[in-house]
């Protein structure tokens, strides 16, 4: 997608024209309806019109077509945790770092990713009782292997980083 097109199109968004936005990659979209980046940029106005099905049907069409986008999935994820499905989000988010780790391909901040982990493990550990048994475990255990994955993922990326400086 046009960088510039895509940048005014998450001002719009920023800036709550959610309209705006939409007509914006409407138009682009009869222009290039190939476009990969329009699902990323669809996804995002659904979502910011609180249309979380219509979101995740977008998504999933994205996945279709790629499941390896590291941005989709990563958009799967947090789609999920707004839907308050825990779960398949915990199952995109270790998607996303996975594909992260075979691509080498940094687009999610570590930060960000052990801030939605943790609030992740906070619903669930505030609601366990309410989980049917089975899944308990295995939902810990999911997000406690995310923590794991993401401390190895940035500590293979320093390592690397620092690997190829120079002496």
């Amino acid at each position: 997608m046009n960088k510039s097109l895509q940048l005014r199109i998450q001002q719009e968004l920023e800036n709550a024209d959610i309209e705006h936005a939409g007509r914006l990659l409407a138009t682009y979209m009869k222009k290039y309806p190939y476009d990969y980046d329009n699902y990323s940029c669809k996804i995002a106005i659904l979502m910011a019109e609180g249309k979380l099905e219509e979101a995740n049907k977008v998504a999933w069409e994205a996945y279709h077509v790629n499941h390896y986008n590291v941005e989709n999935l990563y958009n799967m994820a947090v789609i999920y945790m707004e839907m308050k499905e825990y779960l398949k989000a915990v199952e995109f988010l270790n998607r996303t770092l996975v594909v992260e780790l075979i691509q080498k391909e940094y687009l999610i901040p570590r930060e960000t990713l052990e801030q939605e982990i943790n609030q992740m493990m906070e619903f669930v550990n505030k609601r366990l009782e309410e989980l049917p048994e089975e899944l308990k475990g295995a939902y810990l255990e999911q997000c406690s292997m995310l923590m794991r994955m993401v401390e190895r993922k940035f500590d293979m990326h320093e390592t690397e980083f620092h690997g190829m400086q120079k002496d």
